[in-house]
Protein backbone atom coordinates (compact mmCIF):
# COMPACT_ATOMS: atom_id res chain seq x y z
CA UNK A 1 0.00 0.00 0.00
CA UNK A 2 1.40 3.37 -0.96
CA UNK A 3 1.30 6.47 1.19
CA UNK A 4 -1.59 7.91 -0.79
CA UNK A 5 -3.61 4.71 -0.45
CA UNK A 6 -2.86 4.57 3.26
CA UNK A 7 -3.98 8.18 3.68
CA UNK A 8 -7.15 7.50 1.69
CA UNK A 9 -7.88 4.39 3.76
CA UNK A 10 -7.39 6.29 7.02
CA UNK A 11 -9.66 9.08 5.80
CA UNK A 12 -12.36 6.55 4.94
CA UNK A 13 -12.04 4.94 8.37
CA UNK A 14 -12.35 8.35 10.03
CA UNK A 15 -15.44 9.13 7.95
CA UNK A 16 -16.95 5.74 8.79
CA UNK A 17 -16.44 6.38 12.49
CA UNK A 18 -18.14 9.77 12.20
CA UNK A 19 -21.07 8.20 10.38
CA UNK A 20 -21.37 5.54 13.11
CA UNK A 21 -21.50 8.27 15.75
CA UNK A 22 -24.13 10.17 13.79
CA UNK A 23 -26.13 6.98 13.34
CA UNK A 24 -26.12 6.29 17.05
CA UNK A 25 -27.23 9.85 17.78
CA UNK A 26 -30.09 9.65 15.30
CA UNK A 27 -31.24 6.26 16.58
CA UNK A 28 -31.15 7.64 20.13
CA UNK A 29 -33.47 10.45 19.03
CA UNK A 30 -35.87 7.96 17.46
CA UNK A 31 -34.88 8.99 13.93
CA UNK A 32 -34.48 5.45 12.68
CA UNK A 33 -34.44 6.13 8.93
CA UNK A 34 -31.73 8.77 9.34
CA UNK A 35 -29.77 6.40 11.59
CA UNK A 36 -29.95 3.62 9.03
CA UNK A 37 -28.76 6.03 6.33
CA UNK A 38 -25.73 6.92 8.45
CA UNK A 39 -24.99 3.22 9.03
CA UNK A 40 -25.18 2.70 5.27
CA UNK A 41 -22.75 5.56 4.70
CA UNK A 42 -20.40 4.10 7.32
CA UNK A 43 -20.50 0.73 5.54
CA UNK A 44 -19.61 2.37 2.22
CA UNK A 45 -16.69 4.22 3.79
CA UNK A 46 -15.46 0.97 5.36
CA UNK A 47 -15.62 -0.78 1.98
CA UNK A 48 -13.72 2.11 0.41
CA UNK A 49 -11.06 1.83 3.12
CA UNK A 50 -10.61 -1.86 2.34
CA UNK A 51 -10.29 -1.09 -1.37
CA UNK A 52 -7.75 1.65 -0.69
CA UNK A 53 -5.77 -0.55 1.69
CA UNK A 54 -5.52 -3.44 -0.76
CA UNK A 55 -4.53 -1.47 -3.87
CA UNK A 56 -1.01 -1.60 -5.20
CA UNK A 57 0.96 0.35 -7.79
CA UNK A 58 0.63 -2.04 -10.74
Amino acid sequence: MTGDHAKDAQNDITQAQKEMTQASTEIGKGQFAAGIEHYSNAWKHAEDAITDATQNNH
